[in-house]
């Protein structure tokens, strides 16, 4: 099959990375991909692609402001260039512009992952009014969780729109594999203990509730921080203020998460609520007990494998912590328990229905 997957441009968050990866296996199935971004923005994800001789990847301006709507003229134009069996669509306004470009003479399937429990368009009547529209325009919908399908289905109230569960998928092979860094990196000692989130610093993923339950804990547990984003600036501050910052290792946009995952004794995700955060699965992977809060997009991945605290509950997290720390049997089943978990989100897996999804 010929397959273009369109994306606004290779931020670092999970849809992006779930874009460049689920590419990579569709061509080591023999599929050809194409990538539509609306802009460059030089991340690392985009430099990666690029380097990659076996996809082509089309950019609709250099500099552009993705929520004009001038966009849908630009993606008619590429498509009255190219032609694809399968046109896979991500995130807002891509999904917008995309929909309203793809005429009634495109004969193949038009499929779109809905990625997140919630939205600003969400609990908006106007907004459920243009999205009915919008949504009926494809002839699938992808819901990455189940969570993520029950929201959806409550936002358009619309049995006429198909909505299919796939469960996304990670590199499981990648992360078994990975060596720990040497702590000494981050100025540890070998008996210091270590928990990380890796997430953007945005206000859904919740780190000062972490940072907040670091103060309740030893003086030799460590917490990790990879990501960016605009509330790094005030967590650093929490830190300060809490007498912590120098526990707290803010550790910026890293390309080597399976290596710190292995590094960590603990991986936590404290977000409000997630899609189906390819993080959640990468902390069952890692061979370490997961903790994650117990909200959309991570209970039912997470309960009864990981372990789970009401969200911005700082002292029940630093509780569950504390116990992990100091029983190795719990700690020991804790990690098994996840490691069996995470073997449903195999991108392998989640690629073959794709696949199966596309062909029928």
């Amino acid at each position: 099959m010929r397959i273009l997957q369109i994306i606004s441009a290779l931020t670092n968050g999970g849809a992006e990375k779930l874009v460049v990866e689920t590419t990579k296996k569709f061509i080591e199935k023999n599929h050809k991909v194409d990538i539509l971004l609306f802009k460059s923005i030089d991340s690392v994800l985009e430099r990666e692609i690029l380097k990659m001789d076996t996809v082509n990847v089309h950019f609709l301006s250099e500099n552009t402001n993705i929520y004009h709507p001038a966009h849908i003229f630009k993606i008619k134009r590429h498509l009255s260039k190219y032609w694809y069996d399968v046109i896979h669509v991500h995130l807002f306004p891509a999904f917008y512009w995309s929909a309203l470009a793809v005429d009634k003479n495109f004969r193949g399937k038009l499929v779109h992952t809905e990625h997140s429990t919630n939205n600003r368009r969400m609990g908006n009547w106007i907004y459920k009014l243009i999205d009915n529209s919008i949504y009926k325009k494809y002839d699938c919908h992808i819901a990455i969780s189940d969570a993520v399908r029950k929201s959806l289905n409550d936002h358009l109230g619309s049995k006429k729109i198909k909505v299919v569960n796939i469960y996304n998928g990670v590199n499981l092979e990648a992360i078994d594999s990975a060596k720990p860094l040497d702590k000494k990196q981050f100025g540890l000692k070998e008996s210091d203990k270590i928990l990380i989130q890796v997430s953007s610093f945005k206000k859904p993923k919740d780190q000062p509730t972490l940072i907040k339950a670091l103060n309740l804990l030893n003086t030799n547990v460590h917490l990790l921080l990879a990501g960016t984003g605009t509330l790094k600036s005030y967590c650093v501050s929490l830190a300060k203020e809490l007498g912590v910052e120098h526990r707290v290792h803010f550790l910026g946009l890293r390309t080597d998460v399976p290596r710190l995952l292995k590094t960590a004794d603990i991986v936590v995700l404290s977000s409000h609520y997630e899609g189906l955060s390819l993080a959640s699965v990468e902390g069952l992977a890692s061979g370490r007990p997961f903790i994650a809060s117990d909200v959309p997009g991570l209970t039912e991945v997470v309960e009864g494998a990981g372990l789970l605290f009401p969200k911005n509950d700082s002292v029940k997290l630093a509780e569950i912590i504390a116990n992990l720390l100091a029983d190795k049997n719990y700690y020991d089943k804790t990690v098994r328990d996840c490691i069996n978990r995470s073997k449903k989100y195999s991108i392998d897996l989640m690629v073959n229905k794709y696949i199966e999804l596309y062909e029928a």
